[in-house]
Order: C-alpha cells, then sequence, then structure tokens
C-alpha cells in the first residue's frame, strides 16, 4: 500500500479534486491509489478509447503524443495533446466518472 502511495499520489495531486482531497482528507486518496489505480502504455496508433463506448474510467497521460479524432472511420485530426513527464497536468474522460458516458470519438 505504501509502494502505491508513493507510485501515484504525485500523478493524482495534478488534478484539482486530488490535489484538494490530499490537502483535507488524505486517506480518501490513499485509498483511491490503493484501490483504483494503475499503468498502462499504448503502442503506436492504438486508441486509448472509442467512438461510441462507455467510459468509466479516469486517464491521467504522463509522456507522448496523442489524437483526439471525432469517429471511427475519421482521419482529421481535431485535437492533439502532448505530454512530457509524470507531473504533465493532462488527463481525460473524467466525465465518466460521474455520468453515464459514450465517447463521442476516439483518442489514438
Amino acid at each position: 500500500q505504501q509502494l502505491h502511495w508513493e507510485v501515484y499520489s504525485s500523478k493524482l495531486v495534478v488534478h484539482p479534486l486530488w490535489h484538494q482531497s490530499k490537502e483535507h482528507d488524505t486517506a480518501s486518496l490513499r485509498d483511491v491509489c490503493n484501490r483504483a489505480m494503475s499503468e498502462a502504455s499504448l503502442p503506436a496508433l492504438a486508441e486509448l478509447f472509442a467512438y461510441g463506448v462507455g467510459s468509466d474510467k479516469l486517464y491521467f497521460m504522463q509522456s507522448g503524443v496523442v489524437e483526439y479524432r471525432h469517429s471511427a472511420n475519421d482521419i482529421r485530426v481535431l485535437e492533439k495533446f502532448t505530454a512530457s513527464g509524470p507531473e504533465c497536468k493532462r488527463w481525460f474522460c473524467e466525465v465518466g466518472l460521474w455520468v453515464h458516458w459514450k465517447h463521442g470519438g476516439r483518442l489514438v
């Protein structure tokens, strides 16, 4: 549990909600680190999420480049996101934590 705290707490606190949690309710933040956090690496051109698919996860981007595209067959890039380290303030899909959500685009 201490290892999860050491690895994930610094990644979570870049988000305003979890930053406040660290200031006022560290036990809850520790619980999130221990129960809900994991890491994944995506190969080039892999989708993080797809058009029309439901979401109940929040993703933090640490490094690399991803592109948001509108639909499954759309090759136009609507927005490009970059990240260059664990302190990067880049996250996606937060809305899926609070409401039933289906993606209106895809992140590649």
